[in-house]
């Protein structure tokens, strides 16, 4: 037997040893029947079947549980498969470029050996160990038609976006590998007629080293109702699972650093409302005539304005209605009036708001000497905990108009407050005159 063929002989012998040596057992192909450790946690093959996601984590489980993660023996799929996510491929064509191919799980179930997830005791070189799989997944789903008590339909929407990524994961795949796929649904007819529920799935292929923002969004143009609940999985392994009962949107952030280690963040709501009001007709601090004003808001890094002349909301969500607005006649026998103006933002996070209020000029200020001291009041709310109350300056002897009738450019009507959140919702609210 020459040199070669004793090397040969000789490895072989060695990883027929050591296999059997740390399965315990006469057979180099077979579960490991006792404890083994992985970073100090002990698991069983029993494990590792209830959660087969392990058999991608580290090359460990395979080794101790080749039978469970189909590694017995360790060789590629020698046809043709078809993958989600990279369509009909084969080994070979993997194998060109298995850096980018061995992400996709699909591809390393079938290509266990060009993939590196073989367990070798003996090999020619230091190999380096295979990536760490960090795969998330998010579910949005309903209940079963059968739970609900009325008829209709009703349906809501996933999406997904990566921090310093610029496309949203919501149709197909994105550039950094989301997988978008299917529409959450539910419907319920008469007598079981047309009744389903329909499942809508978000899929990382690798979370690693990444931060991700899962938003849930119901429609509000349906026949009903229904509440979902969003499930986030981790290696196949629930991690999460967060109600959505309410209209308003939610949002779930999962970060993750290079080891799959992850922190999820139920971020179900970051909404800031603002009301802007005054003193009710009547009221023994309010003066008397009329006084009105306006209140815009801007969210930096968008020029889109939300405002009273604003139909419906904004692209980033905000809505406003109403006047704010105040008469208080000294005749109680004349018609009075005061109305509010309503500014809603759904979703702050990592926002800043500029709630900018400025005093309208009208007319019928002209009527009465002391309604320039009538003082309107926004209240700014973040998750319906009131931040602040806030108002322009008192104007004691200054009148809105001028004896002839002009406005006064003096007069201090107008100031600036802003709100700024970080990405776990904690805000700072401050005003400023102007």
């Amino acid at each position: 037997m020459n040199s070669v063929s004793n090397m040969l002989f000789l490895a072989a012998t060695i990883l027929f040893v050591g296999l059997s040596e740390s399965n315990g057992q006469d057979e180099v192909c077979t579960n490991t029947r006792g404890q083994f450790k992985y970073k100090k946690e002990p698991y069983f093959c029993t494990d590792v079947q209830a959660n087969k996601g392990l058999c991608y984590k580290h090359k460990r489980f395979p080794f101790k549980c080749p039978v469970t993660c189909g590694k017995c023996p360790c060789e590629d799929n020698q046809v043709k498969f078809t993958s989600v996510l990279r369509g009909d491929i084969n080994c070979r064509k993997v194998a060109r470029k298995k850096k980018y191919h061995c992400k996709d799980k699909d591809v390393m179930v079938n290509c266990p050996f060009t993939c590196d997830m073989c367990y070798d005791s003996v090999t020619s070189a230091p190999v380096p160990a295979p990536a760490v799989e960090c795969s998330i997944v998010a579910e949005l789903s309903f209940p079963s038609p059968s739970s609900i008590p009325s008829t209709g339909y009703h349906d809501a929407s996933l999406s997904v976006v990566k921090i310093n990524e610029d496309e949203t994961c919501q149709d197909g795949i994105t550039s950094w590998n989301c997988l978008h796929s299917g529409k959450a649904a539910v419907s319920k007819g008469v007598e079981g007629y047309n009744d389903y529920s329909t499942h809508e799935f978000a899929h990382i292929i690798s979370g690693k080293d990444g931060t991700f923002v899962f938003t849930a969004s119901h429609s509000q143009y349906t026949d009903m109702f229904v509440p979902s609940n969003v499930k986030i999985l981790i290696n196949e392994e629930e991690k999460a699972r967060v109600d959505h009962n309410s209209i308003e949107d939610i949002s779930i952030i999962v970060k993750c650093d290079s080891f799959c280690n992850c922190v999820i963040e139920d971020r179900s709501s970051c909404a800031l409302r603002a009301e802007l009001n005054f003193l009710e007709p009547g009221s023994e601090n309010l003066e008397f005539g009329y006084h009105r004003d306006d209140v815009e808001v801007r969210k930096i890094g968008s020029d889109e304005l939300c405002n009273k002349d604003t139909i419906g909301d904004t692209s980033w969500g905000c809505t406003h209605g109403g006047l704010a607005a105040v008469w208080n006649p000294e005749n109680t026998e004349y018609y009075d009036y005061h109305h509010s103006a309503v500014v809603d933002v759904p979703n702050v996070f990592g926002t800043t708001i500029e709630l900018d209020v400025r005093h309208n000029f009208n007319d019928f200020e002209l009527y009465y000497e002391k309604d320039h001291r009538i003082q309107g009041i926004l209240s700014v709310y973040i998750n319906d905990q009131l931040m602040g109350e806030y108002t322009h300056p008192m104007n004691k002897n200054a009148d809105t108009h001028l004896a002839s009738g002009m406005v006064r450019t003096t007069y201090k009507g107008n100031y600036l407050v802003t709100a700024k959140c970080d990405d776990s919702c904690n805000c700072q609210v401050v005003k400023a005159n102007y």
